[in-house]
């Protein structure tokens, strides 16, 4: 007999626990507790999370976390961190859970349910079964640190990139920086969504700090580089680094964005390569760093690569609409 019902707070850690054992096989780290605990229950910002575990005799097989923004994208629900333990697959339920969330996005006046998989294995013949379509190829990079010809890139970034300074900081942004990093994060808005349908995301200083507590409470340190432009003293890139308590030498590259009008410096591989020096010399132990970018996002993808990230897995986003 299967029940699926809301996560309770004192199920978290069994949960946690199936589904570290669902992503065995998976080449990346699977989110530690504290991460995990915020991912599951609160989220980052401008979303509301809901939660359901799936239990058969009363031990967690499976579960699923529907994301439903409040701020933007309101249109949308995301499935988020869904797994189903390798003993009870083929069994229906993947098809009760994901049925589920639609069930509750159409009940919350969604038009359509978002989420990812990787491009091979079974995740591909599940989405087109639920009746999901291709939205948005995307891949995995991993950099093992330290960067080759780390500073033959630096030089070159250097010398484009006159009348640009770089400010750093490890941990939550301080106040007086906070609209400036809304306005950074802000150009992320730029980023490639293919089909997936999402609209821009706006953030303002608030929404930001919301966010960092968010990062703070899931055990992660931040790691930040801002480029600023002297003349005018206004912000011109970023890119943050998060690394979580008990990291076992993994970094995740959050954002990288250059506003528009400061394009063609080499601002991006300037942020990068400082971001990654100030992890070097606070957190030695950390030498593997993912980043996630759209297939389509050649831009970046040509500076990752001039970094040295390679491609540790394909992934699709699908798209579900609910008519």
């Amino acid at each position: 007999m299967l029940d699926i019902s809301r996560l309770e707070p004192d199920q978290i850690p069994e949960y946690h626990a199936a589904y570290r054992a669902a992503l065995a096989d998976s080449p990346v780290p699977p989110l530690g507790l504290r991460r995990f605990t915020v991912a599951v229950t609160t989220g980052w910002a401008g979303n509301r999370v809901e939660t359901w575990a799936a239990l058969r005799e009363g031990a967690v097989v499976g579960g699923i976390t529907l994301v439903l923004p409040t701020a933007d994208n309101t249109r949308l629900g995301f499935l988020s961190s869904a797994f189903v333990l390798p003993r009870a697959r083929r069994q229906g339920i993947g098809t009760a859970l994901v049925g589920l969330a639609r069930k509750r996005c159409r009940e919350e006046g969604r038009e359509a349910l978002v989420g990812g998989s990787r491009a091979e294995g079974p995740g591909p013949a599940f989405a087109r079964a639920m009746g999901a379509r291709p939205a948005m190829a995307d891949s995995l990079r991993l950099l093992t640190l330290p960067v080759r010809d780390a500073s033959a890139l630096r030089a070159e970034a250097v010398r484009h990139s006159a009348g640009y300074a770089l400010e750093q900081w490890t941990g939550p942004t301080p106040e007086r920086l906070l609209p400036d990093l809304a306005t950074l994060v802000n150009g992320m808005n730029d980023a490639p969504v293919g089909e997936t349908g999402m609209e821009d995301m706006v953030w303002d200083a608030e929404r930001v700090r919301r966010y960092e507590e968010a990062v703070v409470r899931g055990g992660q340190t931040a790691f930040t580089t801002v480029a600023r432009h002297v003349a005018t003293g206004a912000p011109a890139a970023y890119t943050r680094l998060l690394v979580e308590e008990d990291a076992d030498g993994w970094a995740d590259q959050e954002d990288t964005v250059v506003l528009r009008p400061h394009r063609g410096h080499r601002l991006g591989l300037l942020v990068k390569l400082a971001n990654l020096g100030l992890l070097r010399r606070e957190r030695p132990d950390v030498t593997r760093i993912l980043t996630g970018n759209a297939d389509s996002n050649t831009h970046m993808v040509a500076i990752n690569e001039a970094l040295g990230f390679q491609v540790l897995d394909r992934r699709m986003e699908w798209r579900l609409d609910l008519g």
